[in-house]
């Protein structure tokens, strides 16, 4: 198990810059995000091969090409490896993107915006698409990983609600604006999300999109106070 996990690493490594192999930090941190993305690929790779109930993590862990301990150092499930790993990294881009909207402009329409730019720049990548087009077929069709995927997407509205709460002012406790507005923005791209995966991906994402966003735009009461 040792000579493989040195192997993992030395690949690793090979792929890696010269540039950025000087950086002692930044090093540790792509080689990290290489093995991860490994992983995630693995498990999404062998349960649409075999189904969620047909794969084991060890299984998971040797096509990936690293050790059952590396594996719950990233993902405490194979289901997570799946679903919270691709969540995860749609989330970061989402709060990246709503970050960078403007501040003076109403929540509502800087929440719609992220969406925009999220979604635009999944349509640029053909890889991506491909992608999260199996992500999704492989959730629709698994109970169990639904039940992981819906779960995380709590996770995904209380992330965004908290980016959102400053736009709004000065809040009391009982002001929920930033988490009905959350978790609107959640629904919007799930039900979306989730017509496309059920067309194979033939139908208009970016359309679908557009219509819940017009909704959530649309809406009255949302100024800040």
């Amino acid at each position: 198990m040792r000579q493989k996990v040195n192997a993992e690493v030395s690949a690793d490594e090979a792929d890696i810059p010269a540039a950025a192999r000087a950086r002692g930090t930044g090093l540790r941190e792509l080689k990290k995000r290489r093995r991860r993305d490994r992983i995630v690929a693995a498990a999404t790779a062998l349960i649409l091969e075999r189904g969620p109930d047909g794969v084991t993590v060890d299984a998971i862990a040797e096509t990936a090409e690293v050790s059952r301990a590396t594996f719950f150092r990233y993902f405490d499930s194979k289901e997570a490896a799946v679903v919270v790993g691709f969540y995860e990294d749609r989330l970061a881009a989402l709060l990246t993107a709503l970050a960078e909207q403007p501040a003076d402009i109403d929540p509502r329409r800087a929440m719609a915006g992220a969406i925009r730019t999220l979604i635009g720049g999944f349509q640029q990548n053909p890889g991506l698409r491909e992608f999260d087009l199996l992500q999704g077929r492989i959730v629709a069709a698994s109970p169990s990983l639904r039940s992981c995927s819906l779960g995380f997407q709590d996770t995904y509205a209380t992330a965004l609600a908290e980016s959102l709460a400053p736009r709004f002012g000065p809040l009391p406790a009982t002001d929920l604006r930033p988490h009905y507005l959350a978790a609107h923005a959640v629904a919007v791209i799930r039900i979306a999300v989730d017509h496309w995966t059920a067309s194979g991906g033939t139908a208009d994402l970016p359309g679908l999109v557009e219509s819940g966003l017009g909704w959530l735009e649309g809406s009255e009461g949302w100024a800040p106070a």
